[in-house]
């Protein structure tokens, strides 16, 4: 029986789901229904006999989002390797292929996102049917029926049937105008193009021979230049900045000549805006609404609210209103498209607070910043089970601890000490200190900053077990 390597491409910012998704914690990893986020979804799908235990490629700034999401799904994967630096998809794609390479010389890849929506049961009953169907010697990718004229879409145009209800591909068509996008749909010849490609990775290295020399070149040196860090690959970012920022779509898929396309015939979305999550949810009167919120007279509307704020919302139609702590979006779901280059134009010196957001993430948990004003800074801090900060200092803040939740160990210079519920700590400017949770609990503890400059930039990291400087 043949079996697939399957590659997750996890390096994406997911801007058009902001506030809720930002560039340090992207749409991949977001709870979907309160429940696993897309990116463990996405991994479920190939838990089956078919496959092999998941490649996963992301950003070097996402690595302890990976880590964390595999520890607490138990799910157990075969590499993660990191680009050093966000590109598009030719260069995780093919530093991924010639990675698996190294181990089988013959491997047959799939190639998925791990942000879209896609019925599990379906797509593995498709695989265990037409696996058996699929030739080395050609390059498929997947596509979707298209339901309506979305202009957001790439589409592929299906050219002389093979087999087996397989189709060569006449030609791809980028995002086309809506006018174009109606006259597609009217013709019942193109597909939605889903991102999902299959294929022999020898015919792979071949065809970017042919078609990309100078990408597969440089990411040939750079999987010989590869370092193992910790769990993770890691590549040279000096080298990998070379590589052109392009799609695997544009870099191979476009010119080769043995592209075919194979329909999935299920539900699927790549959950590209907030009106594509408010297609997929359970609606009343039409409308999406999480959280506290209260509604008269409004219809065809998305409403999120943060924790549990109060949102009263009257007399609108047609609208994304979406509360986080720290950012509000506010916009008809016409103009929802806008949002990603709104973001794109921001002043560099406010692109922190549009890509960070309230709630960080660390190797060891998350902080989230709830208050601050002159001198002062409020966080909740997160520490997982068997998890501890660096050990370090501060040069221009102190820092009173109070747990409120578990048991910490305190190292204060010299001195170990264990906190429980309701017992606190204060930290001098300049004294080295740790927090290490040594239970199976979560520990939860409030951090008051007091001083003049109050950072992230401020941490003298002394000892760190994730190989942080």
């Amino acid at each position: 029986m043949k079996k697939i390597y399957p590659i997750l491409l996890s390096g994406g910012s997911g801007t058009r789901l902001w506030p809720s998704s930002r560039k340090m914690f992207p749409k991949q990893f977001l709870p979907f229904d309160n429940n696993d986020s897309l990116f463990i979804k996405t991994l479920k799908r190939f838990e089956t006999a078919y496959f092999y235990k998941a490649t996963i490629i992301s950003n070097y700034i996402h690595r302890f989002l990976v880590k964390d999401s595999l520890e607490k799904s138990k799910i157990k994967v075969s590499s993660i390797l990191l680009e050093p630096t966000m590109k598009n998809t030719s260069a995780a794609v093919t530093l991924s292929v010639l990675h698996i390479l190294k181990k089988d010389p013959n491997a047959i890849i799939l190639i998925s996102p791990s942000d879209h929506l896609i019925e599990e049961k379906k797509f593995k009953s498709f695989f265990s049917k037409n696996l058996n169907f699929f030739e080395k010697n050609f390059m498929y990718v997947f596509g979707i029926k298209p339901t309506e004229p979305n202009p957001a879409y790439g589409y592929i145009r299906k050219g002389i049937k093979i087999k087996n209800n397989f189709f060569k591909v006449e030609k791809f068509f980028e995002k086309p105008k809506i006018s174009n996008a109606k006259r597609f749909l009217k013709t019942g010849c193109f597909y939605w193009n889903s991102g999902i490609f299959l294929f022999s990775a020898n015919t792979f290295v071949s065809e970017m021979k042919l078609h990309s020399p100078k990408t597969l070149d440089t990411c040939k040196q750079l999987i010989n230049e590869s370092k193992k860090q910790y769990e993770f690959v890691t590549f040279p970012e000096r080298k990998f900045s070379t590589l052109d920022n392009i799609p695997i779509d544009k870099d191979l898929f476009e010119k080769t000549k043995k592209a075919v396309v194979v329909p999935f015939n299920f539900s699927w979305s790549d959950i590209g805006s907030w009106e594509s999550i408010w297609r997929k949810k359970k609606k009343n009167n039409q409308n999406v609404t999480d959280g506290n919120i209260i509604t008269e007279n409004v219809t065809k509307s998305f409403i999120k609210t943060h924790d549990n704020s109060i949102a009263v919302v009257i007399g609108v139609n047609d609208l994304i209103i979406i509360k986080e702590r720290d950012a509000l979006l506010v916009a008809k779901k016409d103009y929802q498209e806008n949002i990603k280059d709104i973001l794109d134009n921001i002043k560099e010196k406010q692109k922190e607070k549009f890509e960070i957001g309230s709630i960080v993430h660390r190797p060891w948990g998350s902080f989230e910043s709830i208050k601050s004003g002159e001198g002062f800074l409020v966080k909740i801090l997160k520490i997982n089970p068997r998890s501890k900060i660096s050990l370090q200092y501060h040069k221009k803040r102190s820092e009173h601890w109070v747990v409120t939740k578990g048991t910490a160990t305190i190292t204060l210079n010299k001195t170990i000490t264990k906190l429980k519920e309701n017992e606190s700590i204060f930290v001098k400017l300049g004294q080295k200190h740790r927090i290490e949770n040594k239970t199976n609990e979560l520990l939860v503890i409030v951090e008051v900053q007091t001083g003049k400059v109050l950072d992230e930039g401020d941490i003298v990291r002394i000892d760190d077990i994730y190989g942080r400087k």
